[in-house]
């Protein structure tokens, strides 16, 4: 029997692609989904499990990230230190769960005294023992037994439970059963309902033998529904009369059209969307208390195909030592037919996996995506969601992405490279993608490069990129004529700052023997002066200091500056900003890097 499931929205998109993820042959893509042969579903189980073995890895992992840290070590005592360090707290903590459950294997009393080695290196020229010892921990992650039982719960934990709970076989009690034990949970609690709902309705839909399809229930009478169903079967005659009676008392699935609603759409179905039965009043079917959103057991599968289907990785949120990581599941949804979809997720994820910058990775999909139809400018909507089951916490956000944003990305978006701190491109970059001003975002950034004494060359760019996504957004036509502007501001503060540390080289001339303040020092004060008055809007406040500034060094005041308070030439912060960065940038680094007016 085949099935045709249509991806409607994001969410069941998102479990399609898992689906197809899983099935890449046998599942057909049409336009607006997949048909798919229900024979497949007793296959889901080992394609599931292998797919969770093969991308969540524990012994890959465990060698990107040691690698990583050894790779780091520098001539530095301190940078050797703290790699040994890092890598001996991983090998504990990995240690720990191997002599948990394999405590008698030969690679565990390897890999103990593997541990005790490194525990004892102390000098840096011990690195090539350290590298020994690395690669022995991986290989014994690599031993087969040890690796699947340990990638198993990590993405059980990991990946599967925030969306789920500890549903099935993700409950921590069933972590000591073998693979075969858990593969036989999921069967008989997410596999063998959607068989029977599916065989039933096949049944129902064709057969006109009502004693088949009371045999069919008494057959499988230890299913619930079918138990209740069958009560109700032994007292009709009829085919006719069962296919009235479920159409009057089974409420239709609210995923997949066709299907019965014998569950709820509830948290252990779906975390992030999904309500605890007792605050589910307002989406109540009929009132119907016992079950307000009315889910088929194939509707549960599928959503359980979400993980599959969404690109998994670490996010950072918030700044500096305020920030922290969580796991994010992204995923990228447009109107198109679904193997354009399939394909975008996928390379989207590829990107991902890769651990590639996010501008680049959005930049990459998007250019990729557009040139397969010709350029034509899609609508994009970017899903993003973090869940913690436990604590009944979710962070979702919806990046809809009309086309003068693809439009920024596009043309623009990889300058976005020259914000050298992570965290302020990526905030930059959501921003935008939030369809909303960076300008906050970029006075932070402003400030941090002030207060680290960087170049003002890192401004100027995020300057010029927040003005373009200003004019793209207003469907402006020309540009990179109207940005124009935003160099030449930038110019303006270069030239000042000459002037400035000319005067200073001056000074300390003629006071031999007295303290100054250094000049670059100085003109740092009077920047973070404009920035604070930049940030308030304080217009006036802003030009007095520069007027002061201009006539104390003998200079005529940019037109461009004068014109600041009614906002002729771009809005006040474009202006402030591009000038405050020139103030902060020397000519040689400008010349360095190859800016120029574009």
């Amino acid at each position: 029997m085949k099935v045709e499931l249509h991806a409607d929205d994001w969410l069941l998109t998102m479990s399609l692609v898992g689906l197809k993820r899983l099935f890449p042959e046998e599942a057909e893509a049409i336009p607006t989904g997949i048909r798919f042969d229900m024979s497949h579903l007793e296959d889901i189980t080992d394609r599931y499990f292998n797919y969770l073995l093969n991308n969540y890895s524990i012994a890959e992992r465990e060698n990107r990230i040691t690698a990583r840290s050894l790779s780091r070590i520098g001539s530095s005592t301190d940078t050797f230190k703290e790699a040994k360090k890092q890598v001996q707290k991983r090998m504990t903590d990995q240690l720990k769960k191997i002599v948990k459950y394999f405590p008698d294997l030969e690679a565990t009393a390897e890999l103990e005294n593997s541990l005790e080695v490194v525990k004892k290196i102390k000098k840096q020229e011990e690195l090539p023992l350290l590298e020994e010892k690395k690669d022995i921990y991986i290989e014994t992650l690599r031993t087969e037994a040890i690796h699947d039982k340990l990638t198993l719960n990590f993405a059980k934990s990991v990946i599967l439970s925030p969306l789920f709970g500890q549903v099935s076989f993700l409950n921590v009690v069933h972590n000591s059963k073998t693979i075969s034990e858990q593969k036989e949970i999921m069967e008989k609690d997410y596999i063998r309902p959607a068989i029977l709902e599916t065989k039933w309705l096949e049944l129902l839909n064709n057969e006109t033998d009502m004693e088949k399809l009371r045999q069919f229930l008494e057959d499988h009478n230890d299913y619930k529904p079918f138990k209740n169903w069958l009560k109700v079967a032994k007292k009709l005659d009829t085919v006719t009369q069962m296919k009235t009676y479920m159409e009057g008392n089974i409420p239709p699935c609210i995923l997949l059209e066709g299907q019965l609603g014998t569950g709820n759409f509830e948290e252990m179905i779906f975390s992030p969307l999904g309500t605890s039965l007792d605050k589910s009043l307002n989406f109540s079917w009929n009132l119907n208390k016992k079950q307000p959103v009315p889910l088929s057991a194939l509707g549960r599968l599928i959503l359980f195909m979400v993980p599959i289907g969404a690109s998994v990785y670490q996010r950072k949120i918030g700044f500096g030592n305020q920030s922290e990581y969580e796991n994010f599941y992204g995923f990228l949804y447009y109107n198109d037919h679904f193997a354009n979809v399939y394909q975008t997720n996928n390379h989207y994820r590829s990107h991902r996996l890769n651990e590639n910058p996010f501008e680049e990775v959005i930049i990459d999909v998007l250019q990729e995506s557009t040139s397969k139809a010709q350029y034509k400018k899609q609508e994009y909507m970017f899903i993003e969601f973090h869940s913690n089951y436990d604590s009944k916490k979710t962070l979702l956000d919806y990046y809809h992405m009309p086309a003068y944003i693809t439009e920024f990305f596009l043309q623009s978006g990889k300058t976005l490279r020259w914000i050298h701190r992570y965290e302020y491109r990526e905030a930059f970059i959501r921003s935008i993608l939030d369809g909303k001003d960076p300008k906050q975002i970029l006075f932070r950034y402003m400030k941090e490069v002030v207060n680290s004494n960087r170049d003002g060359i890192n401004i100027l760019m995020a300057v010029r990129e927040r003005r373009r996504f200003q004019l793209l957004k207003k469907g402006v036509a020309d540009v990179k004529e109207n940005s124009k502007i935003v160099y030449h501001t930038f110019k303006q503060g270069q030239s000042l700052r000459r002037n400035l540390l000319g005067e200073q080289k001056a000074r300390e001339a003629a006071m031999k023997g007295v303290y100054t303040a250094g000049g670059d020092k100085r003109i740092r004060g009077i920047a973070y002066r404009l920035l604070n008055a930049s940030k308030a809007g304080h217009r006036k406040n802003f030009l007095d200091t520069v007027y002061r500034l201009y006539l104390g060094a003998d200079m005529e005041i940019p037109t461009v500056l004068l014109n600041v308070l009614h906002e002729r030439d771009a809005d006040f912060e474009t202006i402030t900003s591009a000038f405050i960065s020139g103030l902060l940038s020397n000519d040689n680094i400008e010349q360095e890097n190859g800016v120029k007016e574009q």
